[in-house]
């Protein structure tokens, strides 16, 4: 019961943080990061009316709902948490924040965007749950296309960041880059650091 509870605590502070990262930092800048809120914000010369918190909430409940399909009963008690806090967090920190903790200065947004995804992932990662988004494409690539998670994520955001370069510039692609790999450098120290019982 105090593991279970523990589990649950550390994916809503991770979901939370993720939230904090698409609010305060990628919106406002428009970082091309990686994961849903990065496609978002790569599809909106496209679609200029775009609502990047609605989006990323439709977009989790349904890939939610095909990796409760495509992956059974255990992801969906895995993942439940994940997929109800992060559309609530994000409706929440907009309405409550908006863009008052804007900063100016997208190369620093971009590192910011990492840290506070990176930890946000990792917490969650350290689970064994999901965050409920792009990773669910990556889960069953590794179940259905036997290509490992890890590389799975990469060729995920990766993707984003090139669509990022064909709807904006190889220099807003680059920015959204450095997101993502301080994303995946954070969210790997931070599963480290748990399971060495280290408190964070």
């Amino acid at each position: 019961m105090k593991n279970s509870i523990l589990n649950i605590l550390y994916i809503l502070i991770g979901n939370f943080l993720l939230a904090i990262a698409v609010i305060c930092f990628i919106e406002p800048n428009h970082i091309i990061s990686g994961g849903l809120a990065g496609v978002a914000i790569a599809l909106q010369p496209i679609f200029p009316l775009l609502d990047t918190t609605a989006f990323i909430s439709i977009s989790t409940i349904v890939l939610f709902i095909v990796g409760a399909i495509c992956l059974g009963k255990d992801f969906l008690l895995k993942t439940l948490v994940s997929a109800i806090s992060y559309p609530i967090f994000l409706y929440m920190l907009e309405y409550f924040l908006g863009n008052r903790m804007y900063i100016d200065n997208r190369i620093l947004s971009s590192i910011c965007t990492g840290v506070f995804s990176g930890i946000g992932i990792g917490l969650v990662f350290k689970t064994g749950s999901s965050t409920g988004g792009m990773d669910i494409l990556a889960i069953l690539a590794e179940k259905y296309l036997r290509i490992p998670f890890h590389i799975g994520c990469l060729i995920l955001d990766g993707a984003t960041v090139l669509l990022g370069v064909t709807m904006y510039s190889i220099h807003d692609a680059m920015i959204g880059l450095l997101s993502v790999l301080v994303t995946t450098y954070m969210s790997e120290q931070t599963v480290l650091v748990l399971k060495k019982g280290i408190k964070i």
